[in-house]
């Protein structure tokens, strides 16, 4: 993945060799309150490959404690505008973001095929059309 900054913020970055997503930093001060969505515009622009999609994922741990999700999460790569993270606060309590918080990753994908074809029936499978909760809770 490439990146240029549009504005002055931090750069994406990981924690570990083995980390599937890049962190990307909030550039300015925010404030979710519950049941609310905000838009962060995060001050930069990506570039992946063709047969890649970027996507904006939460961070566990605000997931778990806070109760703060990533939505709307498709960067496709034909896009060069400044990327945001979208987020979702789901708990009871106001969600404080500083400027330079890790508030998102990015997790850059490979495709599979983009071939889409209409057919009149589909292959049999084990699960066949069970629905959630199909092999258990």
């Amino acid at each position: 993945m490439k990146f240029k900054k549009v504005k002055e913020v931090n750069s994406p970055t990981s924690s570990y060799k083995s980390d599937a997503g890049f962190d990307v930093y909030s550039p300015t001060d925010e404030i979710i309150y519950p049941g609310f969505i905000k838009q962060v515009k995060l001050g930069i622009a990506i570039e992946i490959e063709e047969n890649e999609v970027a996507m904006m994922c939460e961070r566990s741990g605000q997931a778990i404690k806070y109760g703060i999700a990533s939505i709307g999460q498709i960067i496709d790569s034909g896009y060069r505008g400044e990327i945001s993270a979208i987020l979702l606060n789901s708990g009871s309590e106001n969600y404080y973001i500083h400027k330079g918080d890790k508030i998102a990753q990015i997790v850059v994908l490979k495709l599979g095929s983009r071939e889409i074809k209409e057919v009149k029936e589909l292959t049999e499978a084990d699960r066949g059309d069970n629905a959630h909760y199909s092999s258990g809770k």
